[in-house]
Formats: C-alpha cells, sequence, structure tokens
C-alpha cells in the first residue's frame, strides 16, 4: 500500500504541473474577461449619463423657450419688469443647454476613447499571443541542427547516385553477353552464312557499308532473318 501510495503521489506530481498551468490561464481569461466586461459596463454608463443629459438639456430649452413668451406677453402687457424677469430665466435656461451640450460632448468624447482603447488592447492581445506561438514554433527548430541534416541529406542523395550508377552499371554489363553473342554469330553463320553475320552488324552499327554479296543475302532463309533481327535487337539493347 505504501508502494501504491508513492507511485500515486508521484503521478500527481506529475500532473501538478499542467494542472498548474491550466488553472493560470483559465485565471488569465477570466480578468481578460472582467476586464472586457468593465469596459464595456463603463460604456453603458456614459451613454446613461447621456441621455440624462439630453432630456435635462430639453427640459431647459423648454423652459427657455417659455420664458421667451413670457417675456413677449408681459411686455405686451406694459409690465416691464416682469418681462425683464422673463428674458434673465431665459438666459440662464440658455446656459444650462449650453453648459448640457458641452457636457454631452465630453461624455461622448469619453465613450469614443474607451472603444479605441479596447481596440488597442485587442490588437496588443493579438499581436502578443502571434509573437509567443512564433517564439515557440521557432525554438523548436535548431540552425545548426538544420544545417546538419541539410548536409546529412546531401551525403545521402550522393551515395544513392552512386549505387545507382553502380548498379546500372553491374546490369548493363556486356561482357556478361560475350559467350551467348558468340553462339549467335555462329548460329547464324551456320544459316545464313557469314555474309548475314556481317550485314546484321553493319545494320545494328547505322553505317552505309553494304554486305560483300547482295545475292547471298537474298537466298537467306525466313528463320535465318528472323535470327538476324534477334541479334540486331539485342546488341542494340546491350549498347
Amino acid at each position: 500500500l505504501i508502494q501504491m501510495g508513492a507511485c500515486l503521489g508521484g503521478g500527481n506530481q506529475a500532473t501538478d504541473p499542467p494542472r498548474e498551468k491550466n488553472r493560470k490561464k483559465m485565471k488569465e481569461q477570466k480578468n481578460e474577461k472582467s476586464r472586457v466586461d468593465d469596459s464595456d459596463k463603463a460604456i453603458l454608463d456614459l451613454k446613461a449619463r447621456i441621455r440624462q443629459i439630453k432630456n435635462h438639456a430639453k427640459k431647459f430649452e423648454t423652459k427657455s423657450a417659455s420664458s421667451l413668451e413670457t417675456a413677449k406677453r408681459m411686455k405686451a402687457q406694459g409690465d416691464k419688469s416682469k418681462a425683464l424677469m422673463a428674458l434673465k430665466l431665459k438666459k440662464m435656461y440658455e446656459k444650462e443647454v449650453e453648459k448640457a451640450n458641452g457636457m454631452q460632448f465630453t461624455l461622448e468624447e469619453t465613450i469614443q476613447k474607451i472603444e479605441e482603447a479596447k481596440i488597442n488592447v485587442d490588437v496588443y492581445d493579438a499581436l502578443k499571443k502571434g509573437d509567443d506561438c512564433l517564439k515557440e514554433l521557432q525554438s523548436k527548430v535548431s540552425l545548426p541542427e538544420l544545417e546538419e541534416i541539410y548536409d546529412n541529406q546531401q551525403e545521402r542523395n550522393d551515395l544513392q547516385k552512386e549505387i545507382s550508377d553502380f548498379m546500372v552499371q553491374e546490369v548493363i554489363n556486356e561482357d556478361e553477353f560475350a559467350d551467348e553473342l558468340d553462339e549467335l554469330d555462329a548460329e547464324i553463320a551456320g544459316i545464313g552464312g557469314e555474309e548475314d553475320v556481317v550485314q546484321a552488324r553493319l545494320e545494328v552499327e547505322g553505317t552505309d557499308m553494304k554486305a560483300p554479296s547482295n545475292q547471298v543475302a537474298e537466298k537467306q532463309s525466313e528463320p535465318a532473318r528472323e535470327k538476324v533481327a534477334a541479334f540486331a535487337q539485342l546488341n542494340c539493347w546491350l549498347r
């Protein structure tokens, strides 16, 4: 049991580093997700503030228009002091509208900067992951080992070429067929005469010379012609 426990303990120790690595990776992904959620939450909050400011500005625009109508009515009634009071209120409401528009612009600009920063972070993460992946792949290739592999392959290719050339020379070896060629010469000479042998050899060598006697060639039998052709084909193959 103690030995089994030690074995199991050793196995757990062997698998602990990968598990720790996976936990670390999951934690990083969780942190990354939280970071993205926080930025999205900030953008949503800013957009909510922008809607509030728009409603606020619209309310002051309505009050400003109402104050202008009051000022007109009071002036028409001859109440100058109330007309001036209405105009002052109108000016105050207009300032509030300007302030609201300024705050809205600031919030819109902040949203744009956050979105731009998110894009920059995404691009940075992608570049970093790509660089890490490229570094890991390149670490698996050793330039000295690659040069050694190339040299070894070149040597093997040269050796294979030498072996192939040697084997071709061994297969097509005319000396091995010398006796058979002599037998063919003797057989052809016995059937068609020496002139047929000379004529066949001249045809194989591709010369324009003719046999000593055309009459003998004409009298050659059909079996002799076939053997001459066989001799010519064999000799051509050996060459």
